[in-house]
C-alpha cells in the first residue's frame, strides 16, 4: 500500500508543480503527457507478467505435496519440504492435463549470494516428453514477485520437473506450490521516477528558456546545474562503494599500500619489512611465476623483489599524503574503499571544475544546454566508476593519479596560460605541484607533466608580452620548474635507494603472472589494447542490462593478460570523441595563424599524443578497464573543443540544431553504455549478501518481462 502510494505521489508530483509553477499551458500539457506515458509503462510494459495469463484458459491450481515426487527435499512437520545444499533438489509433478502459463514456488531461501536458480523440465502437447531447461528463474531472498515463473507452453501441459540448484550452506524450503496463479501488479516508484525524470530532462532540454540562452548569460544557473549534476555523481560513487563495502576505520591490517609501505616508512627504510623466503632468492628465476608454483614457494603477490629484499612497485603520493599521517594519528590503517571513494569524489568535483572553466574560457557563447550536456558526457566516460566497481589497492594508484592530473589540469587552465586574462602565478604552482604528485601515484602520468610543459612555455610567452617585470618572470619559473624538480627528485632519490636507478620505476621486478625482466615488445599486443580501448563495439541483448561486450584478442599467438573485459570502445562510450575527425574543417575556419598552429600543438599534445603514448605502454601491464582514466577524459575534451569551435563559428542554424540533438543522444547512448558495463563490473565484485540481493531486485524490476 505504501509503495502505490508512493508510486501516485512521483507520477502526480510533475504535472502538479507544472499547474502550480508554470505559466504556460505547453508546459503544463507536456508534463501530464510525461506522468500519463510514465504511468502507462509502469503499468502495462514494467507489469507484463502481471498480465500474462489473461485471456487465457488458465485455471489456478495448487498441488499437494502428497502427489508429486521429490529428491533431496524432506518433509517437515509443518507440512513444508525443505532441501539443504549442497545438491539440486527436484519437484516432480505428474499428469497435470491443462494449460499451464505459470508456475508459483512459495519459497523461503537462505543463499549466500540472496540467490537460487531453478530450472523447469516440461512436457506438452506438442512432444511428450521431457524439454529439459524449458524454463528458468531465479529465487531472490525474500522477495515474493521472484516466485513466479511464466511459462509458454501448447496445449495440455502433461508433467513438470523443477530442479532447484543449491550451493553449499544454502537451504530452501516450499511452503507451496500453485500452477496458473497471477502475478500480482508491482509499481515500482524508482522505475517511476527514472522515466518521469528522462521524460523531464528530455521536455527541458528542447523548450527551457534557462538552457537555450548562453553560459555567459545563465552563469549563475549552469553553475548551479553543474553542481547538483556533481552532486548525484558523487551519490553514484558513495552507492557504488557501499555496495561493494566500506572497510574498517580502526583496521589493524591493510595491504601493500595501505600497510606495509606505511610499517615500512615508519621503521625509517624503504625496503618492506616482510623479507623474502630464502627458497624464493634461491630459485633460478624467482620471477617466473610457473616456477613459483611448481616449488610451492610462498612469496608476496605483486611485490617487486631486487637485492634480497621486497620492494612496493606502487606510488607513494597516497602514502605520505593520507596513509602514514592517518597511522600516525589513529594507529590503524586507513581504509583502501574509502581511499578510493576519498580520491574518485575530489577527482569528480574538480573535472566539473575544470570543465566550467573550459567552458568560461573557450566558449562563453555555448548553449547552456550543451555545456550541461558535455559535462554529463566527460563526467560518464572517464573511467573513474571503474574504481568504484572494485576499490582494491591496485585503485588506489589509479583513482589517486585521477585525482592529481584532474586538479593540476584545473589549476593551470585557471592559471591563464593560454586564452584571455593575465596569468595568475599561485596557480601555476598548485597546478605543479598537483602534476608531479602524480607521477608518485602513477608513473604513466609523467606524460601530462611533459604536456604540461607546452602550456607553462606559452605562459612564459605571454608573461613576456605583458611586459611583466624581472620579478615576476622570475616568480613564475620558479612556481613552473621547483616543484617538479624537487616532488620529481623525491620520487627519483625513491627509485635509487630501491632499485640502484634514478629512472627505474622497478615494474620488471613484479612477482606476478608474467616474467617482466623477459618480456617482449610485439606490436600485435599494442594492438589489441588499442582496439579493445578505442574501437571494440558494444553488443547488445534482451538480457538486462541489455549492453554487453566481448573482448577481441585479435589471436596474438602469445601470452597476453586481460585483468577483465569490460571493454566498449571510447568510440561508443563517448561519440564526441569523434569530433577530433572534423580537426581538418576547423583548421581551415580559424583564420590567425598564430592561434590554429597554437591551438593544434596543444591539442594534439594533450589529446592525441600523450593518450596513445599511454595507450602504447599498455601492452606489457595487459588490459584492465579502469586503465582507460588515464586517458579518456583527455581525448574528449580536445574533441569537444574541435566540436564547439565549429558550432560557434557556424551560421547555419539548422545545423546547429542537429548538432545539439546529436549531442543528446550521445549523451543517452553514452549513459546506457556506461551504466550496462559498470553494473555487470559492480555485481561480478560485490560480496555482500544483503547487496547482492538489492542488485537482484533492481535486475528483476528492470526485465519488465519476467
Amino acid at each position: 500500500m505504501l509503495s502505490c502510494l508512493l508510486f501516485c505521489i512521483i507520477i502526480l508530483l510533475p504535472p502538479v508543480l507544472a499547474f502550480v509553477l508554470s505559466k504556460s499551458n505547453q508546459t503544463r500539457r507536456s508534463f501530464i503527457c510525461i506522468a500519463a506515458i510514465a504511468l502507462i509503462a509502469e503499468l502495462f510494459l514494467f507489469n507484463m507478467g502481471a498480465w500474462h495469463l489473461a485471456g487465457g484458459d488458465y485455471r489456478e491450481q495448487e498441488i499437494d505435496y502428497t502427489q508429486v515426487a521429490t529428491q533431496n527435499f524432506t518433509l517437515n512437520e509443518s507440512g513444508c519440504i525443505y532441501a539443504y545444499g549442497p545438491c539440486t533438489a527436484e519437484v516432480t509433478i505428474k499428469n497435470i492435463n491443462a494449460p499451464v502459463g505459470s508456475i508459483y514456488t512459495d519459497a523461503q531461501i537462505t543463499a549466500a549470494d540472496a540467490k537460487i536458480p531453478v530450472y523447469a523440465d516440461i512436457s506438452d502437447s506438442t512432444n511428450m516428453q521431457y524439454r529439459n531447461d524449458i524454463a528458468s528463474n531465479e529465487l531472490i531472498a525474500d522477495y515474493a514477485p521472484s516466485n513466479y515463473m511464466q511459462v509458454r507452453m501448447s496445449g495440455a501441459v502433461q508433467d513438470i520437473r523443477l530442479q532447484f540448484k543449491l550451493d553449499a550452506n544454502e537451504t530452501l524450503t516450499l511452503k507451496g506450490i500453485a500452477i496458473n496463479k497471477a502475478k500480482p501488479l508491482q509499481v515500482s516508484p524508482l522505475r517511476a521516477l527514472l522515466s518521469v525524470a528522462v521524460g523531464s530532462f528530455a521536455f527541458a532540454f528542447f523548450n527551457a528558456p534557462v538552457l537555450q540562452d548562453s553560459f555567459a548569460k545563465r552563469k549563475k544557473e549552469n553553475y548551479l546545474f553543474a553542481m547538483l549534476a556533481t552532486c548525484i555523481f558523487v551519490g553514484i560513487a558513495f552507492f557504488m562503494v557501499a555496495a561493494y563495502g566500506f572497510g574498517n576505520w580502526k583496521s589493524t591490517t591493510g595491504n601493500q599500500i595501505t600497510q606495509s609501505l606505511v610499517d615500512a616508512f615508519r621503521a625509517g627504510q624503504v625496503a618492506l619489512l616482510h623479507p623474502p623466503g630464502e627458497d624464493l632468492l634461491a630459485l633460478e628465476n624467482p620471477y617466473d611465476w610457473s616456477a613459483r608454483r611448481e616449488a610451492g614457494i610462498y612469496y608476496l603477490w605483486d611485490h617487486c623483489l631486487y637485492g634480497g629484499n621486497y620492494y612496493s612497485y606502487y606510488g607513494i603520493a597516497p602514502v605520505l599524503l593520507l596513509f602514514l599521517p592517518y597511522n600516525l594519528l589513529t594507529g590503524y590503517y586507513f581504509p583502501t574503499p574509502q581511499a578510493v571513494l576519498l580520491f574518485s569524489v575530489i577527482g569528480i568535483v574538480f573535472l566539473t571544475l575544470l570543465w566550467l572553466e573550459f567552458i568560461k574560457k573557450f566558449f562563453p557563447q555555448l548553449p547552456s544546454k550543451l555545456v550541461l550536456l558535455g559535462l554529463l558526457s566527460v563526467q560518464i566516460a572517464s573511467g573513474v566508476w571503474f574504481c568504484l566497481c572494485s576499490p582494491l589497492f591496485y585503485e588506489i594508484a589509479q583513482s589517486s593519479a585521477f585525482m592529481f592530473v584532474v586538479m593540476g589540469a584545473y589549476f593551470l587552465l585557471k592559471a591563464n596560460l593560454i586564452g584571455n586574462g593575465k596569468v595568475r602565478i599561485p596557480f601555476v604552482g598548485a597546478g605543479t605541484v598537483c602534476l608531479a604528485l602524480a607521477v608518485l601515484c602513477r608513473p604513466t602520468t609523467a606524460v601530462y607533466c611533459a604536456v604540461s610543459l607546452l602550456f607553462l612555455f606559452f605562459g612564459f610567452r605571454k608573461l613576456q608580452k605583458e611586459n611583466a617585470d624581472k620579478k615576476r618572470l622570475v616568480l613564475y619559473l620558479a612556481n613552473a620548474t621547483v616543484f617538479f624538480a624537487l616532488i620529481g627528485g623525491v620520487q627519483m632519490i625513491y627509485n635509487y635507494l630501491r632499485f640502484d636507478s634514478f629512472f627505474d620505476f622497478g615494474i620488471q621486478y613484479s612477482l606476478t603472472i608474467n616474467d617482466f625482466t623477459r618480456a617482449q615488445y610485439h606490436t600485435r599486443f599494442v594492438s589489441i589494447g588499442l582496439y579493445n580501448y578505442l574501437i571494440n563495439p558494444p553488443v547488445v541483448s534482451p538480457e538486462f542490462p541489455y549492453i554487453s561486450s566481448e573482448f577481441q584478442t585479435l589471436h596474438p599467438n602469445g601470452y597476453y593478460f586481460i585483468a577483465n573485459k569490460y571493454c566498449v570502445g571510447l568510440i561508443y562510450r563517448a561519440l564526441p570523441v569523434l569530433a577530433l575527425l572534423l580537426s581538418g574543417s576547423a583548421w581551415k575556419k580559424c583564420a590567425d595563424k598564430g592561434q590554429k598552429r597554437t591551438a593544434a600543438l596543444l591539442i594534439g599534445a594533450l589529446s592525441i599524443a600523450a593518450p596513445f603514448a599511454i595507450l602504447f605502454s599498455v601492452w606489457e601491464s595487459g588490459y584492465g578497464a579502469r586503465y582507460c582514466m588515464d586517458f579518456t577524459w583527455e581525448i574528449l575534451f580536445g574533441a569537444f573543443f574541435v566540436a564547439f569551435y565549429l558550432y560557434t563559428n557556424s551560421r547555419n542554424t539548422t545545423l546547429k540544431q542537429w548538432a545539439g540533438n546529436a549531442l543528446l543522444f550521445a549523451t543517452a547512448f553514452s549513459l546506457l553504455i556506461a551504466f550496462a558495463e559498470n553494473w555487470a563490473f559492480l555485481c561480478a565484485s560485490i560480496k555482500d549478501t544483503d547487496a547482492i540481493r538489492t542488485f537482484a531486485i533492481m535486475e528483476h524490476a528492470m526485465n519488465f518481462w519476467m
